[in-house]
């Protein structure tokens, strides 16, 4: 006896599985919510939003330069990099050194010494020889005078003399023109007498210095080697 495919002993109704039943459950719930909120705010209108965009915008600081060192390779530089030479500095400037004559009786000019010695002549006489023609032998004399203690009151170069006072001439008897004549007087040692006088003459290259009382004559050896003392050694 042959079954029929539609017999009443077999079940046709399918089985639910429990599980499915819940998940589409919670898929409705979900479509439903979403449906019924509001739409999402994306924009901030707040016053610390709107105050940020209100402020300027950064700007990228510069890069600093940096020169490279003497052991970089020129060719490993950037392009963008411009390299600074620093400025050459000036070359000091050395002090010429100042010429001092020597203060000696013998100076040093032009690689020539000017020497210089008390010569005593005849009658008694003393004059202090220069090796030196006239126009060195007075700027020698001169620097001399300025250093020692002998007052000197004028000097005129063209006449080769050199005015200094009498009282820097120790003798006993000084020679003065007194008004109508000519008088011998013992000088005190606190009388001041003026207008004797230093007489440069050259001859042959060779300059004498005479010392000359206010008459004109030369005084004797002793009175002019003290003169001619204090003018050399100063």
């Amino acid at each position: 006896m042959k079954t029929s495919p539609l017999s009443p002993s077999v079940s046709t109704r399918s089985v639910v599985n429990p599980l499915t039943l819940l998940m589409s459950l919670v898929l409705l719930l979900s479509i439903a919510g979403c449906g019924s909120r509001g739409v999402i705010q994306t924009v901030d209108d707040s016053a610390d939003y709107r105050s940020a965009r209100s402020l300027p915008p950064l700007k990228k600081p510069a890069r600093e330069q940096v020169l490279p060192s003497s052991n970089d390779d020129p060719s490993t530089t950037p392009e963008d990099v411009v390299l600074i030479e620093p400025e050459p500095q000036p070359a000091a400037v050395q002090a010429q050194p100042t010429l001092i004559k020597d203060t000696d009786s013998s100076v040093n000019d032009a690689d020539q010494f000017i020497a210089a010695r008390v010569v005593t002549v005849d009658d008694d006489q003393a004059v202090l020889e220069i090796d030196a023609s006239f126009d060195r032998a007075w700027e020698y004399l001169a620097e001399n005078l300025q250093r020692s203690d002998v007052t000197i009151f004028a000097r005129n170069e063209s006449a080769g003399r050199f005015s200094i006072g009498c009282g820097d001439i120790v003798d006993d008897n000084v020679t003065v023109q007194k008004r109508g004549g000519w008088s011998f007087f013992t000088r005190e040692k606190s009388e001041n007498l003026e207008y004797c006088a230093l007489q440069v003459v050259e001859k042959k290259g060779v300059s004498h210095v005479s010392v000359l009382n206010r008459s004109g004559a030369i005084v004797s050896a002793n009175s002019s080697n003290r003169v001619f003392e204090r003018i050399l050694n100063n």
